[in-house]
C-alpha cells in the first residue's frame, strides 16, 4: 500500500482521495436518512393522541368602536394635556377589558420624563 502510494502520480492520488471524500459524506447522509426514519417510526409508534374535551364555548368580545380624532402636530405639549392623555389612553384600554375604568382608584399623579432621542 505504501509503495502504491509512492508510485503513483498526483492526479492518482487526488481521484483517489475524492473517491475517499464522497464514500464518506455518502455515508454519513444514509446514517441520518436512517435515523431521521428511525425517530419518525417512534413518533408513530409511541406517540398517543390527548384525549379532545369539550371546548367551553367562546365568549364573544364587547366591540369598541374606533374613535377618529384628528393629529394635531405640536412641537411641545404642556405637561397636563399630557397626563390628561395617558390617563385616557389608560381608561379607555381597562373598559374595552370589560373594566369600569377605574380598578384600584387608578390615577396618574405625576409623571417623570425620559431623555429624548433624535427629537422624538
Amino acid at each position: 500500500m505504501v509503495e502504491s502510494i509512492l508510485l503513483s502520480t498526483g492526479s492518482e492520488n487526488f481521484i483517489q482521495g475524492l473517491g475517499i471524500t464522497l464514500g464518506g459524506i455518502l455515508i454519513v447522509f444514509l446514517v441520518l436518512i436512517l435515523i431521521s426514519f428511525i425517530l419518525y417510526g417512534f413518533g408513530k409508534v409511541f406517540y398517543k393522541k390527548p384525549e379532545q374535551k369539550a371546548a367551553p364555548a367562546p365568549v364573544p368580545e364587547k366591540a369598541v368602536p374606533a374613535v377618529e380624532t384628528p393629529v394635531q402636530e405640536e412641537t411641545e405639549s404642556s405637561d397636563e394635556e399630557l397626563i390628561a392623555a395617558i390617563t385616557a389612553a389608560i381608561s379607555c384600554m381597562l373598559e374595552a377589558g370589560g373594566g369600569t375604568g377605574h380598578e384600584g382608584g387608578f390615577v396618574v399623579r405625576s409623571f417623570r420624563r425620559i431623555g429624548r432621542k433624535n427629537g422624538r
